[in-house]
């Protein structure tokens, strides 16, 4: 096709792209690449700002320069942008097959870099290596959700069964990486299995006793719309109970670590206490470790 509109300023030389025909009032058609083939949104800085009226009904224009250097018209229905903001921009296909922008929220990657950066940079200094390992520990964490947990769900695969496996995974990783290889991290391992064998069969028992269905966010009625649209069969309430769980995991070894770190510090203190002595004086800092669990995953 000739002369196909690009709205978004995003079309590169030799690209394969998805066009829809727009009919005009005189009967001719234009073409212009279909917002599918784009991503969701595109950044943009305002250059100038117009009909921000005392109206506050009714939403301002701006006109903003995208990423990809074009200029296009961008609708404000929150009247909160202001020029040079940088923003991003929803596009969409009007009724007549048209480009409409809307301004949807505010980019804030830089901001969201400096605070990561020194997030790492205080765990290194005060943790040290074992800060910076915390840090990876994280990282491989997000990996196993985002790179195994959540493809396979998508893949069908059941969403308990792949949540305990991702979570051992996670488990394993993070405890050894960060910890090391010792009698500390061997018993906060198998505690924290322990705890999360007991949050599972726990979220089971009383998702059944108060018959939740994975419903209750639109989130859930969105999935269950396509997939029957689709015909897929979704576990839900697999999926609940998948989130509970690792959900849960933060606080779990965040207890389960604290507890074992805390029996070994008595030990090697007092390397005379028997094991009662030891169970005793780790139940009483244990108390306390209750107290702020509870809370903690309340507030969570």
């Amino acid at each position: 096709l000739v002369n196909v509109v690009d709205d978004l300023g995003a079309a590169k030389l030799g690209a394969t792209v998805a066009v829809v025909e727009q009919k005009l009032s005189s009967g001719s058609s234009i073409y212009r690449l279909s917002p599918g083939e784009q991503p969701e949104y595109v950044d943009g800085r305002v250059q100038r700002v117009s009909g921000a009226g005392s109206d506050t009904t009714t939403p301002q224009m701006l006109e903003v320069k995208l990423s990809s250097g074009k200029t296009v018209p961008v609708q404000d229905d929150s009247r909160r942008f202001k020029a040079g903001d940088e923003i991003q921009v929803y596009p969409t296909l009007g009724p007549s097959n048209e480009f409409l922008f809307y301004a949807n929220d505010y980019v804030r990657r830089g901001g969201l870099l400096w605070l990561v950066i020194a997030f790492v940079a205080v765990a290194a200094l005060v943790g040290r290596g074992k800060g910076l390992r915390a840090v990876i520990g994280m990282a491989i964490s997000l990996a196993v959700i985002l790179a195994l947990i959540v493809p396979a769900i998508v893949a069908g695969w059941n969403p308990v069964l792949v949540a305990i496996l991702g979570s051992s995974l996670i488990l394993a990783s993070s405890v050894y990486f960060v910890h090391g290889f010792n009698w500390t991290s061997h018993s906060s391992l198998v505690a924290t299995v322990a705890a999360a064998i007991l949050t599972l069969g726990l979220a089971y028992l009383f998702s059944s006793l108060t018959s939740l269905t994975g419903l209750g966010a639109e989130e859930g009625t969105f999935i269950l719309q396509l997939s029957q649209a689709a015909g897929v069969t979704v576990n839900l309430r697999g999926l609940l109970i998948a989130g509970i769980l690792i959900g849960a995991l933060g606080a779990l070894v965040d207890s389960t670590v604290a507890q074992a770190a805390v029996v070994r510090e008595l030990s090697n203190l007092n390397p005379n206490l028997d094991w009662r002595q030891l169970y005793k004086s780790g139940m009483g800092v244990g108390f306390d470790h209750i107290g702020s669990l509870v809370n903690t995953l309340v507030l969570a």
